[in-house]
């Protein structure tokens, strides 16, 4: 697999073969430096893995995606083995589990590429007319002959192909469908793989990681912290981290330390020991009570078998009411559901039930409620500086720092810029691409613009909490913010310049190449910098 590797402020690039060595790293950097030099990080404009459906659809989940930041450079080598080993027929289902999730980071990537066993090809259907057969079927049972030449089958299967999966020229992919033999090896290799798999920096070798497979005793403990140098290995939090229980880590309070994640991980094992343990629902779990420690979330494991997923699909009270009268097996009749309270009865079913609505469903506990998170807390901003690189076309290396007087005109501009670049974001803002779904349960609503303050433009992040945040979260949400800024939502800006006088001048919410004195704060840490700055001059 090849992938054509990208600078910042740099038309060019240089294709770059997978997997590679550290040494090939080097080289590759060594080369970019010559053609461009630049501290800012590599990232991929386009990926080539002989298949042009699949080549196309991971350009697209990868375009932008750094390939040396944090893990990624052994994310990125782990994903060139895994294709360039799959066959035609895997190289299709994988394209089109692509489609399907849209995973927008390697992380993410990764992960659709390991359970991509979810998906299964079927050659002989090639056209909608034969998908519509196959979902009237799955919905119907088989049709009677009689009836089957007034059934539209080319529309049916043009209207359920985005709910089953995807038609491709080599067959229907559908999603989701495993036959109960692959589904036991599924459910088996879970529970085989290790909870966690976790790489820490050695202390002793500078560049060099250490991998720790978790749970882990406190023997193997004890052995890793001699390796690793770290007297409080347990207390580590700066590490990368990928579950073999799929997407359990994002489910887990941000910030954890190595220690926490371990409790989780024998209790996640100690689950799965008693027999299969149904993803879907331990996630609804974890996201329907959100806890704020590892100890309540050690609870939530520990109760797994307390949760049930609901067959409803939303919380509205007359819907839920027509659920609690179908599994109690009451039918209203038709000439008195005139006169029958759905709303009443639906909302007297939610507060006893106290049902939660997940991104995995609708989940409740059986044996107690579900506590709310609370009211919406107390809304907060940040603020961070505003880098405008301004490059005047004679020397593209050192721009020019646009501040002060001759930033603050370009307010409106920029103001216009970011409200454009929210257009495709939901009510709820950039909250929607936090990545620890426990946040993302707990922050309602960030909302980005530009401000005049101390003379100079700052961005400023809006934030409406539900409840208020712990240290941890707190800490937590700032630091996706600042890879928002650099890696995500700001990248953009980067990439896009506005015009300055004629030149070309670029926005960097994160910039750690021309931007100095990055940092993030509060509205009152704001007043109290300026305020001694004022003193001292």
């Amino acid at each position: 697999m090849n992938v054509y590797v990208k600078r910042e402020n740099w038309d060019g690039g240089v294709w770059f073969s997978l997997p590679a060595s550290e040494e090939a790293r080097e080289e590759l950097l060594q080369d970019l430096a010559r053609h461009h030099p630049s501290a800012m990080l590599p990232f991929a404009g386009e990926v080539d893995c002989g298949e042009e459906g699949l080549s196309h659809r991971l350009g697209r989940c990868l375009a932008g995606e750094t390939l040396f930041f944090r893990d990624h450079f052994v994310l990125w080598n782990r994903l060139a083995e895994t294709v360039d080993a799959l066959s035609k027929e895997e190289k299709v289902v994988l394209e089109a589990a692509l489609r399907q999730e849209k995973p927008g980071s390697i992380e993410k990537v990764m992960d659709t590429l390991n359970h991509r066993q979810r998906y299964t090809l079927h050659p002989d259907i090639l056209t909608y007319e034969a998908l519509g057969r196959y979902a009237a079927e799955r919905v119907m049972g088989k049709i009677p002959d009689e009836l089957s030449g007034y059934m539209d089958y080319p529309l049916l299967g043009s209207m359920w192909e985005s709910s089953l999966g995807c038609l491709t020229e080599e067959g229907f992919v559908e999603s989701g469908k495993t036959g109960k033999q692959e589904q036991k090896q599924m459910d088996r290799k879970e529970r085989e793989e290790p909870v966690f798999r976790v790489r820490i920096p050695e202390k002793k070798r500078h560049g060099r990681y250490l991998l720790v497979i978790l749970p882990a005793d406190g023997q193997t403990m004890e052995e890793l912290r001699q390796e690793s140098g770290y007297g409080q290995l347990e207390e580590i939090t700066e590490m990368e981290v990928s579950s073999g229980f799929y997407g359990l880590y994002e489910y887990l309070p941000p910030g954890s330390t190595l220690g926490e994640l371990n409790q989780a991980a024998k209790e996640v094992q100690a689950l799965a020991e008693k027999g299969p343990v149904e993803r879907r629902t331990l996630l609804a779990a974890l996201e329907a009570e959100a806890p704020q420690s590892m100890e309540k979330a050690c609870q939530v494991i520990r109760d797994y078998a307390d949760y049930e997923i609901l067959p409803v699909k939303s919380l509205q009270p007359d819907k839920y009411a027509r659920y609690l009268l179908e599994k109690r097996g009451i039918k209203i009749r038709e000439e008195l559901e005139p006169f029958f309270k759905y709303d009443a009865f639906g909302k007297e079913g939610i507060k006893k039930d106290s049902p939660v609505e997940t991104s995995h469903g609708i989940v409740r506990n059986r044996v107690r409620a579900i506590l709310e998170i609370g009211r919406d807390g107390k809304p907060f901003r940040w603020y961070s500086p505003l880098t405008i690189s301004c490059y005047n076309g004679k020397d593209g290396t050192f721009p020019d720092i646009l501040s002060g007087e001759k930033a603050v005109p370009l307010q409106g501009r920029i103001h216009t810029l970011i409200e454009k670049s929210m257009e495709e974001w939901g009510e709820s803002g950039l909250a929607d691409g936090l990545s620890n779904q426990l946040l993302l349960r707990r922050v309602v609503s960030m909302q980005p613009d530009v401000v005049a303050y101390a003379q100079d433009l700052y961005c400023i992040l809006d934030i409406q909490t539900k409840g208020e945040l712990n240290d941890r979260e707190y800490h937590a949400l700032m630091e996706e913010w600042k890879e928002m800024m650099a890696l995500g939502w700001g990248r953009q800006f980067l990439e896009s310049p506005m015009d300055y006088q004629g030149d070309d001048a670029f926005l960097g919410f994160w910039d750690e190449e021309n931007g100095k004195e990055l940092y993030v704060r509060t509205e009152e840490e704001m007043e109290k910098a300026f305020s001694a700055m004022e003193f001292k001059m």
